[in-house]
Order: C-alpha cells, then sequence, then structure tokens
C-alpha cells in the first residue's frame, strides 16, 4: 500500500488542529499541525508535504507573504496550497467550518472531513492528469486512475509527487525528459536553481529496487524511462 499524503496544517487554534487531524484522517490524509507561521515555514525544512493548509484567521504573517516565502522553496509548484477562513456552521453541523479563499458566491461551508475529501481530489486530479490510463513498462505497472504503481504486481510505497514524477516518465517511455521539462510542463514553474528533482529521483529509484535500472540518467540532459534495463556486453578477455 503506498504512503499516504501529507498535509501541512498552519493554525494556531487547538481545537481546529484536532479537528483537521481527524477529518482528514478520514479521507487518507496525514496531518502534521504548525501552531504558526514561523513554525510552519521551518517544518517545510524538513518536510516534503503534498499539500500546505493555511487557517487565515490566525495567521501570524500575510498570507502574501506566506505565498512567496513558500514559492522560495525549489520544489513549490510541487505542493498543493490551500487556504481558508472560519466561516458560520450550517444549521445542526459541529465542530468549525471553513470557506476556501478566494471566496466565491456560491462557497459552501465546509467540515474538516469535507476538506479533507476536496483535497485528496484535488491530488488524485493532479495524478490522473499526468496519467489517464494504465501503462506497462518493463515490470513496472502504473494505475492512473487508482493513483496506483507497482513492479511485478507489488505496490510501491510511493508519495503522491513520487507517483506524479513516475507517471510522467511512463507517459513517455524512451524519450529523454530535461528538468526544465519536468519543473515547467508537469509541475508549471519556471526553472530555478534547485536539486528538488535531483531529491525525488534518488528516492524513487531507491523505492523501485529491482526495477530502478529502468530510469537512467542523461547526463547533462535529464532522465528517461527505459523499456527494459539496458544490456551491457561482457567484456572480452585479454
Amino acid at each position: 500500500m503506498k504512503m499516504r499524503p501529507l498535509v501541512l496544517a498552519i493554525s494556531a487554534d487547538d481545537r481546529v488542529g484536532v479537528a483537521l487531524r481527524e477529518g482528514f484522517a478520514r479521507a487518507a490524509l496525514d496531518t502534521v499541525v504548525a501552531p504558526s507561521a514561523a513554525l510552519g515555514l521551518r517544518a517545510l525544512s524538513t518536510l516534503t508535504p503534498d499539500v500546505v493548509f493555511i487557517d487565515l484567521d490566525v495567521a501570524d504573517l500575510p498570507m502574501p507573504e506566506l505565498r512567496e516565502r513558500i514559492a522560495s522553496r525549489g520544489d513549490a509548484g510541487e505542493m498543493l496550497v490551500v487556504a481558508v477562513r472560519a466561516c458560520e456552521p450550517p444549521v445542526g453541523a459541529q465542530g468549525p467550518c471553513f470557506a476556501l479563499e478566494p471566496r466565491v458566491d456560491d462557497t459552501r461551508a465546509l467540515t474538516p472531513r469535507m476538506l479533507g475529501a476536496h483535497i485528496a481530489r484535488a491530488l488524485r486530479a493532479r495524478t490522473v492528469s499526468v496519467l489517464e490510463s494504465s501503462i506497462e513498462v518493463g515490470a513496472l505497472r502504473l494505475d492512473g486512475r487508482a493513483a496506483r504503481a507497482f513492479v511485478h504486481d507489488v505496490e510501491l510505497q510511493l508519495t503522491t509527487i513520487e507517483l506524479r514524477l513516475l507517471a510522467t516518465f511512463a507517459k513517455w517511455p524512451g524519450q529523454t525528459l530535461s528538468r526544465e521539462q519536468i519543473l515547467l510542463g508537469v509541475w508549471g514553474i519556471r526553472p530555478r536553481a534547485s536539486r528538488s528533482i535531483y531529491t525525488h529521483m534518488k528516492r524513487l529509484r531507491r523505492k523501485l529496487g529491482a526495477a530502478a535500472p529502468l530510469l537512467a540518467t542523461v547526463r547533462g540532459v535529464g532522465y528517461r524511462l527505459e523499456a527494459a534495463p539496458p544490456v551491457h556486453a561482457p567484456r572480452a578477455s585479454a
């Protein structure tokens, strides 16, 4: 079973933090709560969340500054940023409710459980948009609709980011993708001086195990998913 997506929630309200953990868990999301924007930004130096969730009513930094600080990370385009404000709960609802920012006329009051479902759908849509059907390359099989990956029918424990990265290569097997193509074409961010792709590739290869040779490094260019591991001819004896 693959690893669950990780949410970094920034909220100074302990009651909200507890509600978010419980509601997001129902959507198969793991949650780490930071009680301030400063601590949330510090957590980003050690965590690689799939989602940054910001409670604007209790954030100790304005949203433009928060977004700028988050964007300073090389892999910022890989994270989904969700900002909310507290709103009046509907009749009969218990616990905190939120409205997504920016608000629109038909914005509904969302419970933490509903927000978790919304985030899970958004993460799945990101992956499915990259890989819309099943693809098999050698021992590797990806099921885009289910957002799952297998090697020899054993499911890989991939993060959402790793799955999206692998799906990108699987969509164009045999073609070399440059770092710029991955950043701009897949995650929609401009190339910047970052080693985040290198780090993700290293982790992804480690998780692929015996199928790791399928991911080839094209020195000075980028990466390519081979149809099969390269075959090296034996050296001739002297």
